[in-house]
């Protein structure tokens, strides 16, 4: 395991997400839910369905 790439890209990918509109949304639906743990999995997930996508296509074929 590259351990520069790996911790590039999750600075990049850490630093380019905070604040964003995903932060937004999140926070507003564990404040109104109050199941802040259903919406860190729920959103845990999402995020890592899209990262899933993105590395797929990504891949030099």
């Amino acid at each position: 395991m590259d351990w520069r790439v790996l911790l590039t890209t999750f600075g990049v990918i850490f630093l380019a997400e905070m604040g964003d509109k995903t932060q937004i949304a999140a926070m507003t639906m564990a404040a109104e839910k109050k199941r802040p743990w259903e919406v860190f999995i729920a959103a845990s997930l999402a995020l890592t369905a899209v990262s899933a996508i993105g590395v797929i296509v990504g891949i030099d074929r």
